[in-house]
């Protein structure tokens, strides 16, 4: 039997901080000559990874990747292209190298999932057949919790959450947009994917509007009181674009209804509140297909065993990544890496019939206040009595106050830190 080293285990992990955190914790993980299917369902952060890190530990497996991407574009730095500061080519990804690793990539729709029989449907490949399943199918949409808004509406206010179809479509409404016009966005409920997503892609427009269209303003509809980074953010704001950004919270910032054609959004409070060009992001929860499945239960996300990342309502299936429930962990690329690479060594190991580790898990966040203007976040989570709980003291915070040469730094670590990873995943 051969051995997968630490060493080796490294080429999977994060670069820099995250790398040399998740070297120390995975410890060896042997090789088995067992044969048996597993099948891994969406190729994104989570998907990819899984199945990448599932194949690497175990060649003899067969792994089975379906996606409906023939090109995945990324999350992170979708809020680049927004801005204009980046083309769209650079967030997409091509499976090409995951098809050379041994990955068999299965470009098309999974549709359903039968828990029993161990079966997956797809809309045009036919049924598959698997011993683990590792599902990463991301979210769906809530599109039903705002009065006079549906799925319709997305090409009239784009939520460009997701598709790269709106990312086009949000950023040609921008730049279209006249000078001295006004940009509204509305930030989702808690939880949901990508949290700082939210307020990046105010700073990074507001960024744009501040070299082209200096007149416009912005205003941020969000129902949340607080929230992550934001003494960090608000700083930036003040900095940067002082009296350009207007954001409200709780009831103020509630959505309750939408006049579309009107482009306008009415708060709890009673204010109406119009706009030029309106990127309302909706709520969110599991996909669809892990619903279906009873994967969520009477929730929104889908409940784990997080030691395995195993499903608590049917043995044998494994969710990572958005769909998942992970407190403390939040909906983060770097979360889902880590989560895919600690599920694919349960998954390795329970086919040899051993019992997985438990890991430390970490997660980097980074937002761009501009190009040139960084902030980050890393957090530390742990297994203790069968739940995650965050390690305290551990991880940190960017500091208020630093000058521009830091900021610039973290800037230039946030966009080094996305390449490292997407090579290590799409390759």
């Amino acid at each position: 039997m051969s051995r997968l080293t630490r060493r080796t285990f490294a080429k999977l992990s994060l670069a820099g901080l995250l790398s040399g955190c998740q070297q120390a914790t995975f410890g060896t993980v042997s090789i088995a000559k067992t044969k048996a299917q597993v099948v891994v369902v969406g190729g994104g952060y989570a998907g990819a990874t899984a199945a990448r890190a599932v194949k690497r530990f175990d060649p003899s497996l067969e792994v089975v990747l379906i996606t409906p991407e023939t090109v995945y574009a990324t999350g992170p730095f979708t809020n680049m292209v927004l801005g204009g500061f980046v083309p769209p080519t650079f967030i997409e990804r091509s499976f090409a190298d995951l098809s050379k690793a041994g990955v068999k990539v299965v470009t098309d729709r999974a549709l359903r999932l039968d828990p029993t029989a161990r079966l997956i449907r797809t809309a045009k490949s036919g049924t598959f057949a698997f011993e683990r399943l590792i599902l990463a199918p991301g979210v769906d949409f809530k599109f039903d919790q705002i009065s006079g808004y549906d799925e319709s509406d997305i090409k009239r206010l784009p939520h460009a959450f997701r598709e790269r179809e709106q990312t086009a479509l949000l950023r040609a409404q921008l730049e279209a947009m006249p000078d001295g016009g006004v940009f509204m966005l509305r930030v989702p409920e808690s939880p949901s994917r990508a949290p700082l997503a939210p307020y990046e892609r105010a700073s990074l427009i507001a960024s744009y509007f501040r070299a082209y269209k200096p007149a416009s303003k912005i205003i941020l509809l969000d129902p949340k009181e607080s929230f992550p980074l934001q003494p960090l953010f608000e700083e930036g704001w003040a900095k940067n674009f002082p009296g350009m950004i207007t954001h409200l919270k709780g009831k103020a910032g509630q959505v309750t209804a939408a006049n579309v054609r009107g482009k306008e959004l009415r708060t709890k409070d009673g204010t109406k509140h119009k706009a030029d060009v309106i990127n309302l992001i909706p709520d969110q929860w599991a996909s669809s297909i892990a619903r279906a499945a009873d994967l969520t239960g009477d929730g929104d996300w889908c409940a784990v065993n997080p030691l395995t990342w195993e499903s608590t309502v049917h043995p044998n299936i494994h969710v990572i990544g958005d769909a998942a429930h992970t407190e403390p962990m939040t909906k983060t690329a770097t979360a889902a890496h880590g989560q895919a690479l600690a599920c694919a060594a349960a998954v390795t190991a329970l086919l040899r019939g051993q019992k997985p580790e438990a890991v430390p898990l970490v997660e980097a966040s980074f937002a761009l206040i501009s190009p040139t203007y960084g902030i980050s976040q890393v957090a530390v989570s742990t297994l203790k009595n069968g739940a995650l709980h965050a390690v305290k003291n551990a991880g940190g915070i960017s500091p208020t106050g630093a000058n521009a040469v830091f900021r610039l730094g973290e800037a230039k670590q946030a966009r080094s830190s996305y390449q490292n990873l997407c090579a290590d995943i799409w390759g």
